[in-house]
């Protein structure tokens, strides 16, 4: 990650962002969703009637299969030990307040760095009935970012101006998705607006309301052609957090746009090397 100043991301993409900043190559990170999604994500209670009677208490997936395997890849490393600026978003369930965890790219952050690669991860993508809320080494309990920042491109840019000291006018931005499902919601939901029909697109309304907002205001503050964005818009199928059955798809999908946008990106983002960044000491 040479080439970017700062780096945002949430939940899935919050561990990608931890992977980068601590120096994986992107094909590892590749390698870990394909060798650890479908034991990840396995439905331990199949498709029977106690199985979903059991969602209704527990937590669909087990946290110790997902920690164990992001032990694998961060093993004791610290936020700290990042060679990227990270920004990585979760939500505080005690306090019902947004959370950011940083790297030490302001003096203000210098607490986040002692905390492990792993708390961080497990508590930007413990998605609420997915995974357990995760209390992190500080003591904070934290969920997934994605239920205030399911699109983080708007926390990057304002973190880059705020406390990065950027103007507007010097920012370019790339933001990648990770899919999104075709957005229908159906004639009778939105006539009838009771509870039964708004249930099973409640959350894709959500998730699609945040990313339009979060581009749409970037864009204003930015300006016109400053974000790149790339993400893919597949049947709502394909979309489920976390159906790990469609892996090779993505897969081909992102080739795709590697092929077509290669050089797009190439042109705007990898010109120049950023200049090395020194975490700031406390004090200081």
């Amino acid at each position: 990650m040479d080439y970017f100043d700062l780096i945002a991301g949430t939940s899935t993409g919050g561990i990608i962002a931890l992977c980068l900043g601590l120096g994986l190559p992107a094909e590892s990170v590749a390698t870990f969703y394909k060798r650890h999604g479908p034991r990840l994500f396995r439905e331990w209670w199949g498709v029977s009637l106690l199985g979903c009677a059991k969602h209704l208490l527990f937590a669909k997936h087990s946290a110790r299969r997902l920690q164990d395997a992001l032990t694998g890849i961060f093993g004791d490393r610290r936020l700290g030990e990042a060679s990227t600026r990270l920004v990585i978003p979760a939500f505080h369930v005690v306090e019902g307040q947004v959370h950011l965890f940083k790297t030490a790219h302001d003096a203000r952050f210098a607490r986040d760095c002692q905390l492990s690669a792993v708390d961080v991860a497990m508590a930007t993508s413990a998605a609420p009935t997915f995974l357990p809320a995760r209390l992190v080494e500080s003591g904070d309990e934290l969920v997934d970012g994605g239920v205030w920042a399911n699109c983080p491109v708007l926390v990057g840019v304002i973190e880059a101006i705020r406390f990065l000291g950027k103007r507007p006018e010097e920012l370019s931005v790339l933001s990648v998705g990770t899919t999104n499902g075709v957005f229908a919601i159906p004639k009778r939901t939105r006539r009838w607006g009771g509870v039964l029909p708004w249930g099973p697109h409640v959350v894709q309304l959500m998730m699609a309301g945040q990313a339009s907002a979060a581009l749409a205001q970037a864009g204003l503050l930015l300006g016109k052609g400053r974000i790149t964005r790339i993400d893919e818009t597949v049947p709502q199928s394909r979309a489920r957090l976390d159906d790990w059955r469609h892996l090779d798809e993505l897969e081909g999908r992102a080739s795709f746009q590697a092929r077509h946008r290669g050089g797009e990106i190439e042109k705007a983002f990898f010109r120049e090397r950023r200049a090395e960044f020194v975490p700031v000491k406390p004090g200081s």
